[in-house]
């Protein structure tokens, strides 16, 4: 499944970012752990209610993670301390990097100069 997400780059209208696209593998993939990760985040918090929430990821990971930093922020109004990402590939197109950048997250974005996988898709 990961390689077929991998490989999905048709870009689809972002429905929370007027005029933007994301890659459609990526964001599906992030669809299909959405309902998970808010599961599991609403149980860590009510056991720890005073824990700072940071979302991380690598890779294709990153990506989600990304799109799981928006949806937490901008969808369910939960703060997070940071973002971090490790060679996370591109997301979404200008629009949509300009609009994350808007937001102003604590993000976080480490590249290796060699790694491919940060300048995709072209």
């Amino acid at each position: 499944m990961e390689d077929i997400d991998d490989i999905n780059i048709l870009k689809i209208q972002y429905p929370h970012c007027p005029n933007c696209k994301v890659h459609r593998g990526i964001y599906f993939s992030y669809l299909n752990l959405q309902s998970q990760v808010l599961n599991s985040l609403d149980l860590l918090r009510k056991n720890y209610p005073n824990a700072l929430i940071s979302v991380t990821g690598h890779s294709l990971g990153a990506a989600i993670s990304v799109l799981c930093a928006i949806d937490l922020v901008v969808n369910k109004k939960i703060q997070i301390n940071s973002l971090y990402n490790f060679g996370c590939p591109r997301v979404g197109d200008e629009n949509f990097a300009s609009w994350l950048d808007s937001l102003q997250l604590n993000y976080f974005r480490v590249t290796h100069g060699h790694d491919p996988i940060p300048q995709l898709p072209l």
